[in-house]
């Protein structure tokens, strides 16, 4: 019977990941700017409105279960609170910070489902398990920098026995993707919005 554990030549190797990011950068700067473009007014009108109702607490809480929750994305919100009128460096620090203490509750979440069984096969077969075995620290940082779920890499460190210490240290690396994000987005809409 074949073992369906990976050998390290199947886990996903850390130089495609980055390319998926260069990919993922370049894309949302042309998506922004031809929003920017072709619908300034209304999109900083829905924006106004976001923030009216939830304000800066809302953009914290909106991007703390956001990146706590896998296939789900926070740049939208960081979007809207940009064109709303929340300062980069505002956006930057609460987002940035909240996306960092998702970590944990996706962690937990991960001690919590490690005691289904089929959920663990899963993480193994989706080579999950062995990324995180193999590079630790260094996965989760890559999964915070990336376009890599970063939900599934906290949930799969829970699962695997990460120490939330190491966790913490690859989740500090979503501050510099949030600011990448960030920086790409607001060059987008700058540059095509007067």
């Amino acid at each position: 019977m074949r073992s369906t554990s990976p050998t390290p030549d199947e886990v996903p190797s850390l130089p495609r990941l980055l390319g998926r990011l260069a990919i993922g950068l370049t894309v949302l700067f042309v998506a922004v700017a031809a929003l920017g473009y072709a619908f300034a007014e209304p999109i900083e009108r829905v924006s106004a409105v976001f923030l009216e109702h939830f304000g800066r607490a809302g953009l914290f809480a909106a991007v703390f279960i956001m990146d706590a929750i896998p296939f789900t994305t926070h740049e939208p919100v960081l979007f809207l609170a940009y064109t709303g009128g929340v300062t980069f460096w505002q956006v930057f620090g609460l987002a940035g910070t909240a996306s960092v203490l998702s970590g944990i509750l996706g962690w937990t979440m991960g001690r919590v489902l490690a005691r289904w069984r089929w959920l663990g096969d899963l993480f193994e077969r989706s080579q999950v398990g062995p990324f995180l075995r193999r590079y630790g620290v260094v996965a989760i940082a890559a999964a915070a920098l990336t376009p890599f779920p970063y939900a599934i890499t906290t949930w799969g460190a829970g699962m695997v026995g990460v120490r939330i210490e190491h966790l913490m240290i690859g989740a500090l690396f979503r501050y510099p993707k949030v600011l990448f994000y960030l920086t790409i987005m607001a060059l987008g809409w700058e540059a095509t919005t007067p």
